[in-house]
């Protein structure tokens, strides 16, 4: 054997067989730690179920008590490396909070500040608010009533004093003895004081003024412990049903981890495995419950179709197949549920937009007051006014309908005759001016629930002959170049009520009654809402301080703009 080899058994004349056994190294605190920790644990759990010590246990699953106490040395090395570390993390959090201070910018206040409610920049950060869990008094209904009261959704703080109740199920909420009257019942008392009133009852007057405070009541009103009662309705400023207006959904999941299997439960045959159903939705609604949410809507039928694009897109495994669709027919036909409560507080935040839109609206008649325009003309459910900015081109009018709508489309057809009327008028008045009228609606934004207007531009002739070309390359060229919808849908066979939908946000001109176009806006935010008066700006060579951001008119100018208008208005006004 050479001198200069390594192998010292070798060197020894040791065979291979004769060499020593090595026991591997353990390196407290490696990769395989967590292993050897979580056997151990499962030991000490065995002997603990068994009632068996834990080196009789450890001896059978080791083999030999070394490595049972080289386990139980590995695991007290473990935490005691932990306690050190805990330990050091305090002491350098206490010695920070106590030697660091930064002080108040404010003058008033020459308090000091401690570093963990600065942020960087030394200014305050807010903490977040705690809610406190309720007490058993609080959780007390303050109002006795016979049925079951629905739960009171006050969204504010008690400061504010907002409180607002379900319509389909209104408790005793003004006073403890009494209870507020349904439709049903008002219209039954408003027969009876009608009645009254024709047969020349003394207790007629008693009647009509009982009415007229359930009718408030009914409306809403403060109750004994002063707070402002709304009467939360069922349906939405666009006529469709609530969530929580609507019986519960078996096709619902109720947790969103996908562990409820209560909605699959007897699906299927135990024995042959046949499907009897897809899902609980049929105990869970009668069919005349599936009638009424189909034929007036709501949110939760609304968006199915939308529901099972994000199914498709979530699921990685899809197949374009009726084999596929059918095996797994339950889950793709499972919607993610939302509780009562957040259907409840929906409801309440939509509401709230509503009122805040309608109380905020200048188109709209708030009581007595008129709107915040130039009134030329009022109809029945349409008027003609001027806009409260400056006007496009001379002779720059609005016909608005008096009733809150988002779009044209949920006006009755008495209404549309009525604007009809207003745009043969106007036509027939600029027309012995030279000029043409070009009439557009913008729909963007429902939720903000937007009072919707028909602006009418005169345009002189000659240029005016050449605007439908305008809107055509106009909308051909606004928005993205691929599209789920048409660039330019022609309303001029069909019309304008039969081409759109009032669900979508879109846009629309008429081109006097001749041709009218329509284009889908399928992305709000890249939609300018200045897209008509632009084209027609384009089309005059008018700069954009007129379309763009025009000037307001204040209310004092709006006389003497009226005169001016109603001088060639007054030979055509049909109202």
């Amino acid at each position: 054997v050479s001198e200069r080899e390594l192998n010292v058994h070798l060197k020894q004349g040791l065979s291979v067989d004769q060499y020593p056994e090595e026991k591997p190294k353990i390196q407290f605190g490696d990769a395989g730690s967590k292993w050897r920790m979580m056997k151990l644990k499962r030991i000490i759990e065995q002997a603990e179920d068994e009632g068996r010590s834990v080196q009789e246990v450890g001896l059978e699953r080791y083999g030999s008590i070394e490595k049972l106490n080289e386990a139980l040395a590995e695991r007290d090395y473990l935490d005691k490396n932990k306690r050190t570390r805990r330990d050091d993390d305090d002491d350098y959090a206490r010695s920070h909070r106590t030697r660091r201070y930064v002080y108040a910018d404010s003058e008033k206040s020459a308090a000091f500040r401690r570093p963990e409610n600065v942020d960087e920049f030394g200014r305050e950060m807010k903490r977040r608010k705690t809610t406190p869990p309720p007490t058993v008094e609080s959780e007390r209904p303050s109002r006795v009533s016979a049925a079951p009261l629905p739960p009171i959704v006050n969204t504010k703080s008690s400061s504010d004093g907002l409180v607002i109740i379900p319509q389909h199920e209104m408790p005793q909420a003004f006073s403890p003895t009494e209870r507020v009257m349904t439709r049903d019942e008002l219209n039954k008392m408003n027969a009876k004081v009608m009645k009254a009133k024709i047969m020349g009852d003394d207790n007629a007057e008693e009647l009509e003024k009982e009415y007229e405070r359930q009718v408030k009541m009914q409306v809403g009103g403060i109750d004994a412990s002063g707070h402002t009662v709304h009467i939360l309705p069922t349906v939405d400023s666009e006529g469709r049903f609530y969530d929580y207006a609507l019986k519960n959904d078996g096709t619902i999941s109720s947790d969103r981890k996908g562990k409820n299997k209560e909605r699959f439960k007897d699906t299927h045959d135990p024995r042959t495995g046949e499907r009897l159903k897809y899902g609980t939705v049929d105990d869970a609604m009668s069919l005349m419950d599936m009638v009424r949410q189909e034929k007036a809507g709501s949110r939760a039928t609304s968006n199915m179709d939308l529901e099972f694009a994000n199914k498709i897109m979530t699921d990685a495994s899809f197949e374009n197949n009726l084999d596929y669709m059918d095996e797994k027919a339950d889950v793709m036909g499972a919607r993610k549920g939302l509780t009562e409560e957040q259907k409840m507080r929906y409801a309440v935040k939509d509401y709230k937009r509503t009122q805040e839109a309608l109380e905020k609206c200048r188109l709209c008649y708030h009581g007595d007051k008129p709107p915040q325009l130039a009134m030329i003309s009022l109809g029945m459910q349409v008027y003609l006014a001027l806009p409260n900015v400056q006007e496009l081109t001379p002779g720059h009018c609005m016909i608005v309908p008096v009733q809150h709508v988002t779009s044209t489309l949920e006006l009755d057809d008495d209404a549309w005759d009525e604007i009809r009327n207003f745009q043969k008028c106007l036509l027939q008045m600029f027309n012995e001016q030279g000029c043409g009228v070009i009439f557009m609606e913008t729909v963007v934004k429902k939720n903000q629930h937007r009072h919707t207007a028909i602006e009418a531009i005169p345009v002189p002739y000659g240029t005016y002959e050449q605007a439908s070309a305008y809107f055509r390359e106009a909308m051909l060229q606004v928005g993205e170049e691929w599209s789920q919808h048409k660039k330019i849908i022609n309303t001029t066979e069909r019309g304008f009520r039969r081409s759109m939908v009032s669900d979508l946000p879109y846009f629309h001109v008429w081109c006097g009654l001749e041709s009218s176009y329509g284009h889908v806006i399928e992305d709000e935010k890249k939609f300018p809402y200045w897209f008509g008066k632009e084209t027609i700006a384009g089309m005059l060579d008018i700069g954009p301080e007129r379309w763009r951001r025009p000037k307001y008119y204040h209310h004092s100018e709006n006389r003497s703009r009226q005169q001016i208008f109603l001088k060639d208005w007054e030979k055509w006004d049909w109202t």
